[in-house]
């Protein structure tokens, strides 16, 4: 199929299932499309890149001029929104203290920044997630809003990045700086990253075949069932060959979690499992000592014991840090003559590849202490959810808060513009049916 025709008849799937899903009801506000966008965006490679600019602008400081106007305008729109809504912002911060905690330490580690201005600008760009989220739960249905965000989303970047790979090879495919080996990327900055939309997308799918997504008042013959088959289609084969083994362990066991947690016999021994979890671990932990598990684990998923680099750059890393108890600031690392010194070694990468060593490099013991906190405040919350009724939406919250969990531990993505943060605090904010946080409908 020439390149041309397959744009045409890409954008018009895209178009076509997006307005079947918007016929089949309109409950839920126009506004949904302002959390899409910056999903979308921060999912992708920046702005500046699609219209032809440098990727980064002219430095990793100063970042791009139009990638910054895009997100400012996100942000006001959907401040506006908010505003319109009289949303109790106030009643937020009192459901998650322990998030508002621990932002408000990472506002104030900027007095110790080498780089308050630009760690500044990154924070706002985190506000403006937080806006996002808000816009999302003060809609009249927030659940309903919710599922539609994933829909939308994941139905505009998975076509589209099989698009980039199969026919624009020169957008949508790279070469790994380490191998030189061709790797594809999609409409994403890079295999790892394209991997996690595709892991994110196959668990929503998942939750969307088993319960039949946001058309809770539609019979099952008019859901958009194709859709969604081929949605997970695609998805799947875009993950297998992106070769980003830790996206595809979190699809195939994020799934089989979610399935678990859904069925009768999941929910009945839910207490056994969770036992035979505090049991495994320590059992896990004697296996590697003596049997060096981890090292057949790792070449069966075809890497080598260095994680494809990783465990020699954590090292090269924890040299360099210096601010071991308060860290050296907010998103400030990887700015400077640290980056210099990484670069030395490791030309552009910029980021630690350890969502917990990335927020110790930044915010210290104190910031990881906090963090934490909010991780084990937020997955006994899904728990007590889930345990109190049987809830498709939060099974999906809890197995996906679980993966982002393990995706960390190879990549960062905590605490920053990320699509793995962003989906993190809407599983954690997933509530009632009511919601918590609506003001005045739109």
């Amino acid at each position: 199929m020439p390149p041309n025709l397959a744009l045409i008849v890409f954008s018009g799937y895209v178009i076509w299932a997006i307005r079947k899903e918007g016929r089949l009801g309109d409950y839920t506000s126009p506004a949904v499309w302002l959390p899409v966008l910056w999903f979308g965006v921060v999912a992708s490679r920046p702005v500046s890149y699609w219209f032809g600019s440098d990727f980064g602008g002219t430095s990793v400081e100063e970042g791009s001029p139009l990638d910054r106007a895009v997100f400012l305008a996100l942000i006001l729109v959907g401040s506006a929104v908010l505003v319109k809504r009289r949303v109790r912002i106030g009643a937020f911060l009192i459901d998650y203290p322990l998030l508002a905690v621990f932002y408000g330490y990472c506002l104030v580690s900027l007095l110790w920044s080498d780089f308050p201005a630009v760690a500044f600008k990154r924070l706002v760009k985190e506000a403006g997630s937080l806006v996002m989220i808000l816009v999302l739960l003060s809609d009249r249905f927030p659940r309903q809003a919710i599922a539609r965000l994933f829909f939308r989303l994941f139905t505009i970047l998975v076509p589209f990045s099989v698009l980039l790979v199969k026919y624009y090879p020169d957008l949508g495919r790279s070469y790994n700086r380490w191998t030189w080996q061709v790797s594809i990327s999609g409409v994403s900055s890079g295999k790892n990253g394209l991997g996690c939309i595709c892991f994110l997308a196959i668990m929503y799918f998942c939750w969307a075949w088993r319960s039949g997504a946001t058309w809770t008042r539609v019979p099952e013959r008019s859901r958009p069932s194709l859709i969604f088959a081929l949605n997970s289609l695609f998805a799947s084969w875009l993950l297998m060959k992106a070769d980003s083994a830790t996206s595809l362990v979190c699809a195939i066991v994020g799934s089989l979690l979610f399935f678990g947690l859904t069925s009768k016999t999941g929910i009945q021994h839910f207490k056994t499992i969770e036992i035979a979890v505090l049991i495994a671990f320590p059992l896990v932990a004697f296996v590697e000592i003596f049997f060096g598990f981890s090292e057949l684990f790792v070449k069966a998923l075809g890497r080598d014991m260095s994680l494809t680099t990783r465990t020699d750059l954590w090292p090269l890393l924890l040299s360099i840090h210096n601010a071991p108890v308060l860290g050296v600031g907010y998103e400030s690392f990887w700015i400077g003559e640290r980056l210099d010194q990484v670069w030395e070694v490791y030309k552009g990468l910029n980021q630690a590849h350890n969502g917990y060593l990335e927020l110790f490099l930044n915010t210290g013991l104190v910031g990881v202490g906090l963090f934490g906190a909010f991780l084990v405040s937020s997955l006994l919350s899904m728990r007590f959810r889930l345990l109190r009724g049987k809830d498709s939406f939060v099974a999906l919250s809890l197995a996906g808060c679980l993966m982002i969990i393990v995706y960390n531990f190879t990549e960062a993505s905590f605490a920053r513009l990320s699509l793995p943060w962003l989906c993190f605090l809407v599983f954690m904010s997933i509530r009632g049916e009511d919601g918590a946080h609506r003001g005045d409908a739109d």
